[in-house]
């Protein structure tokens, strides 16, 4: 797994929904085929790039707040960004 593997996951997310952007556990782990370091390594670079862009990230478990209400992160969820 490359930076640029990491980079064109995240545009291809991005290109789906810009405001609201959705990683979960299912997609890295069995569709991506992630061993649990390459997940470890792709979540904590992706929520550092996602900051950068200007998304706020919410993991497992926390609250955040959208057009339609308050939510919690869901357990099969890994984490969320959303647009600031």
């Amino acid at each position: 797994m490359t930076l640029q593997y990491i980079t064109d996951y995240i545009d291809r997310k991005i290109e789906e929904n810009s405001e609201k952007i959705v990683f979960t556990f299912y997609e890295l782990k069995i569709r991506e085929n992630l061993n649990d370091i390459e997940m470890m390594d792709f979540i904590n670079l992706s929520k550092t790039k996602l900051q950068n862009m200007g998304y706020n990230v919410y993991e497992t478990g926390d609250e955040y707040e959208d057009s339609t209400g308050k939510h919690v992160v869901e357990n099969n969820i890994l984490f969320i960004a959303m647009k600031a």
